[in-house]
């Protein structure tokens, strides 16, 4: 995807300060430049979710960070928490690149402290399907099979329908775009979805955004917190 102009969510409109204390910011540490690459979101004090792809996609030198607290990502406002990453587990069946089973959690090597600005995300029910409409935050439908048919020229999309859903709307204009992988779709306050790939330019018409669908691997991202 392509990196929207104005540093937001496509279409989207500035957060207040604190609005989504559950979004975090992957960073990647490369010598001594820190850089954001992806979104991702706060499960437990020591555990965040996010797309597989913003690990394997990264530089193998990179160590990886997680910014917590901050409005903008070069706030020093007290809240401000920067932790390295302990240890990260991608999806065993995910292949690379765009394809399903796009998630992966990550320790982080301390815990986090909760406030105001800093708070955990429940996860949906196994299997729960949501409609309607979501919240999507970062920096940086039923029609969703025959837009994605069109745009890419045949049926063989990468479009997986347990393990992804889809948002529009699909008149443009509104769109998930680079920097946004790995952040939350919430709906009730609960994380329903994890951005993963999506159409360029960002805000095309007929274009949906693709996200994990968070319900699909429920049970997986519990198994591998209390086994590690």
């Amino acid at each position: 995807m392509k990196a929207a102009p104005n540093g937001r969510i496509v279409g989207g409109f500035d957060a207040n300060r604190g609005q989504f204390p559950y979004i975090c910011s992957l960073q990647l540490g490369v010598l001594s430049v820190r850089s954001h690459s992806c979104g991702c979101s706060l499960l437990t004090p020591t555990w965040i979710v996010t797309a597989a792809h913003c690990f394997t996609e990264a530089p193998s030198i990179a160590s990886h960070y997680v910014l917590l607290g901050v409005l903008y990502l070069n706030d020093t406002n007290v809240e401000r928490q920067e932790i390295r990453i302990g240890s990260y587990y991608l999806h065993e069946d995910y292949e690379g690149g765009v394809n399903p089973h796009d998630v992966a959690v990550a320790r982080l090597s301390t815990p986090a402290i909760l406030s105001d600005y800093v708070q955990v995300i429940p996860l949906p029910e196994p299997g729960e399907y949501f409609a309607g409409t979501t919240v999507l935050s970062g920096w940086g439908s039923t029609e969703c099979d025959a837009a994605l048919t069109s745009i890419l020229g045949g049926s063989d999309h990468p479009l997986d329908f347990e393990a992804n859903i889809c948002t529009g709307p699909l008149i443009g204009g509104i769109s998930a775009c680079s920097g946004d992988s790995g952040g939350p779709l919430v709906k009730y306050g609960v994380l329903i979805g994890i951005v993963s790939w999506g159409i360029t330019p960002c805000g095309s018409v007929g274009a949906p955004s693709v996200y994990t669908r968070v319900s699909n691997y429920v049970d997986w991202i519990h198994a591998h917190i209390d086994a590690h």
